[in-house]
This record gives structure tokens, sequence and C-alpha cells, in this order.
């Protein structure tokens, strides 16, 4: 069987069960959900020492790697640099790296790394109201 007709097949397998694949999605992703506020927030909520151990490896993350090209970019007002780097950070080591590369081994790590990519940004996304804030 070749791909074009593995693609075919899927899509229309998707189209003859399509109310069946969106509930599996709205469940799956609305458990995603729900697994990031009890387990993220609540959790840092009675345990401010695990939020503050995430700061200060985001902030860590920031200087060296990666990340530290592309805080340099942002620092810098260098705006199509810092696109760049930002898109090839997020599609290279978040979409490859961390999801992708994990489902080849087992469909259920794929669901777990992304939901740790998906709370480090909120990590990420605090960082830099914070280095925004000080620019000011």
């Amino acid at each position: 069987m070749s791909i074009t007709e593995s693609v075919t097949n899927t899509l229309r397998l998707v189209r003859q069960y399509r109310r069946a694949y969106l509930a599996i999605n709205v469940v799956f992703y609305g458990l995603v959900a729900c697994g990031l506020v009890a387990c993220g927030m609540v959790y840092v909520t009675f345990h401010p020492e695990v939020q503050e151990m995430l700061t200060q490896a985001v902030l860590l993350s920031f200087t060296e790697g990666p990340l530290a090209t592309v805080a340099e970019a942002y620092a810098g007002g260098e705006v199509l640099k810092a696109i760049a780097l930002t898109f090839a950070v997020n599609f290279g080591i978040a979409s490859l790296l961390v999801i992708f590369v994990p489902s080849l081994v087992t469909f259920l790590s794929a669901g777990c790394s992304s939901a740790l990519r998906v709370r480090s940004c909120g990590d990420c996304c605090w960082l830099q109201r914070r280095l925004n804030s000080g620019q000011q």
C-alpha cells in the first residue's frame, strides 16, 4: 500500500466517522487542558518551591543554549531575526524533538511531552512579560 492510498483511506475513515473523530479530539484536548490546570496550576499553588524552580530553569535557559540567541535577538530589537529564531526553536525543538520523535516511540509519550511543553510555554510567557516590564 502506498502512502497516497494510506492517506486517502485515512481521510475516508475520518469523513465517514466525523462525529467520532471530533468527539475523540474534543475529549483528548479537553483532558489535556484539565490536566494542565489540575497538575500545573493547582499543584504549584500548594508547592511554590516548584514554581520557583521552574522559573529559575526558564531564566537559565534564556542565558545558555538555543534560547540564549533568541533572547539576544529580542533584547536587541532585531524583529525579523527574533521571529525566525522563535519559529526555528518552536518548530525544531518543540514540534519535532519534543512531540514528533517521542510519538514514534509510543503514542502516549507525545501527549505527555506536549502537555509539558504547553506548561513550559506559560512560564516563558511570564518571563517575557517580566523582561518587557523591566525595559520600560
